[in-house]
């Protein structure tokens, strides 16, 4: 009974231990570059991608192949049979068999083979890049909803903050009421202070739940399995100027290389039906096997090369090849696009960048200001010499002056991870 209640108690244990472990940041976008639906998906098309080239490529891999024939009737034969007539109209009943052995490998084709499997390696490239650029996709949704959840996290830390501050100024307003020095009505004033305080804290921690149950989903995380919220463990480090940061992104970004890519395979497929047009030349090599009733087997084999010409297929090839030039065309203009694009993305979030020196120095000078107004409105207050009106107000202005402390945080956490995202990393 006793190993079964220590058991019980270790298991009890280790499931408070489970439920209290945190994620930070670095560890939810290691989860999610490993878990995410989204991630997984681009990868598996990486995959077809792959087992696509090796589809190409296999016509010109050797080809073994093994056929059967057989017949029976009378006059011309569709297969050979075991006598030679000299009239086929004549010919008894005869029943007849063959089986055949049929190897082919192209050996020369005139660098067809290398254009297409060029225009093959170019779509893995491409889908690799979109694989890339999704992780990034899924990395910034994270960082984001991170922010968001730290901001609502230290907004609930603000209100608890401003409701003990409503509970000292009833504590201080009831015993001056007690004294004799203020009306009742100031009591009541605080006390509705407090409720209030109350009522903001309540909706800020439905609010903080909110945001971290959007960033469980952000990373792919279901919301049974989903930990407490860690902290944000990474740097904020950025580029010195915006043309190093549009420097950086031209060589970094994926999309741009997903295009680069595109726009390379349907060159290589252009250049491929080119060159189906050449001739093949293959090795061949068959054995027979032929028999009939009542007649010995025979076994035969050859071996050879073959020179192919393709000589007409009704403009099939040559219009394949303006098909994939045309693509490639398209492939260049929506690479144009895309790098006006990017570094439209730079500039917007180096914009962002630069403005939160400004905006955390505001906050930080806001929340100074709104403390000391606040000491010297209590201690005015506790001496008589302000009214209630002026300690409610400088307190509520000491709570948005911390709010406004949370909003820059979260501001320059969004900022950087937007401008990350736009760099390509």
């Amino acid at each position: 009974m006793r190993t079964y209640l220590s058991a019980f108690l270790l298991l009890a244990c280790s499931s408070l231990v489970l439920a209290a472990e945190k994620k930070n940041l670095s560890q939810l976008l290691d989860s999610a570059s490993k878990n995410h639906p989204a991630i997984g998906a681009a990868r598996a098309e990486v995959d077809s991608a792959r087992a696509e080239k090796s589809g190409l490529l296999a016509p010109f891999r050797p080809q073994v192949s093994l056929n059967g024939y057989g017949a029976v009737g009378t006059g011309s034969m569709i297969f050979p049979g075991t006598v030679d007539p000299l009239n086929y109209a004549v010919l008894p009943r005869e029943s007849a068999g063959v089986l055949n052995a049929t190897f082919m490998w192209k050996l020369f084709t005139f660098g067809r083979e290398r254009a297409i499997a060029e225009s093959a390696s170019f779509l893995i490239r491409a889908k690799q890049s979109v694989l890339d650029a999704t992780a990034l996709d899924v990395s910034l949704s994270v960082r984001l909803a991170f922010a968001d959840a730290l901001y609502r996290r230290e907004v609930v830390q603000a209100h608890h903050v401003a409701h003990d501050s409503a509970l000292e100024v009833l504590r201080i307003t009831q015993a001056r009421f007690d004294a004799g020095k203020v009306p009742e009505a100031f009591v009541l004033r605080a006390k509705a202070d407090a409720a209030r305080a109350e009522r903001e804290i309540a909706m800020a921690e439905a609010d903080s739940a909110s945001a971290q149950a959007q960033l469980w989903d952000a990373a792919g995380m279901e919301q049974s399995s989903a930990p407490e919220l860690g902290d944000w463990d990474g740097s904020l480090s950025a580029p010195a100027t915006m043309d190093e940061a549009i420097k950086l992104a031209m060589s970094r970004r994926q999309e741009l290389i997903a295009i680069g890519s595109q726009v390379s395979q349907m060159k290589s497929l252009a250049s491929a039906y080119d060159k189906a047009g050449l001739p093949e030349l293959s090795l061949m090599g068959m054995n027979d096997w032929a028999g009939s009733l009542g007649v010995s087997a025979s076994n035969t084999y050859k071996a050879g090369l073959v020179l192919s010409f393709p000589l007409g297929d009704g403009g099939q090839r040559r219009s394949a090849a303006a098909q994939s030039n045309a693509m490639a065309k398209k492939a260049e203009a929506e690479l144009r696009g895309a790098t006006n694009h990017v570094q439209s993305e730079v500039a917007t979030g180096w914009a962002e960048w630069s403005a939160v020196s400004k905006v955390l120095k505001a906050a930080a000078a806001e929340l100074d200001a709104s403390v000391e107004a606040y000491r010297v409105a209590l201690v005015r207050y506790e001496d008589g010499k302000a009214i209630l009106a002026e300690l409610t107000d400088s307190r509520s202005q000491l709570v948005h002056a911390r709010l406004s402390v949370a909003e820059g945080s979260a501001y320059q956490r969004k900022a950087w991870s937007k401008l990350t995202r736009a760099i390509g990393r």
